[in-house]
């Protein structure tokens, strides 16, 4: 049965109020964004990290001929702290396996980990036992 996991706490040091302030221009943007996940109802949490832009700050930031890859993008047309939270929530759910070393993996093909390519063991499940 796949567990059940939750966003802990939802970050950003590019701006001061998570949940509330909102980049300078809402069409152009780029904030790294944080975010504690873990096992629901345990205290246990691993950080996660993605990087939410525009596609015109894309566009912007990128010489001619230039590529890059998507892991740890979240691409939305307008900053939105609920689309951000309902976006990140879905792909959650959608990352949920048996056991929390699992599940941390299968996020982490998505998103950045605290614990990526580490032998730590300290993860969220050790709040859950």
């Amino acid at each position: 049965m796949p567990l059940r996991i939750e966003i802990k706490s939802l970050y950003s040091y590019d701006l001061k109020v998570a949940g509330k302030d909102l980049p300078a221009d809402v069409h152009d943007f780029c904030v790294d964004i944080n975010l504690d996940v873990g096992i629901k109802d345990s205290d246990g949490s691993d950080q996660f990290r993605v990087t939410v832009c525009s596609p015109s700050w894309l566009v912007r930031s990128m010489e001619p001929g230039e590529y890059r890859f998507g892991r740890g993008l979240l691409i939305l047309r307008e900053f939105d702290w609920q689309q951000v939270e309902e976006a990140l929530a879905k792909l959650l759910g959608s990352c949920s396996r048996e056991n929390w070393e699992l599940t941390a993996a299968e996020i982490s093909k998505y998103l950045s980990w605290e614990f990526e390519g580490t032998s730590n063991k300290r993860h969220a499940e050790r709040g859950a036992d």
